[in-house]
């Protein structure tokens, strides 16, 4: 996920220790392949389907943002 490029550190911190991460991190993957899948078969990928796929991918999105925000700023204040 390039998009969260800057948070990679904090991402493997949470992989597999953090429930919440770990599932809103599966549910982005599956997403991104669903809509993957679904442009190649129709072309440009202006299916109703890739719209609506595309829509709760941002949101998955912006969830995982402020979470991943939001662990960082504790794990920068851990290190004071």
């Amino acid at each position: 996920m390039n998009m969260f490029l800057k948070y990679h550190d904090v991402m493997s911190t949470l992989k597999g220790r953090h429930q919440h991460f770990d599932r809103l991190y599966s549910q982005y993957c599956s997403l991104e392949r669903q809509i993957a899948r679904l442009e190649t078969d129709f072309g440009g990928g202006y299916s109703m389907k890739v719209v609506i796929l595309k829509l709760e991918r941002l949101d998955v999105k912006r969830e995982l943002q402020t979470l991943l925000e939001e662990e960082a700023k504790h794990l920068r204040q851990g290190l004071k």
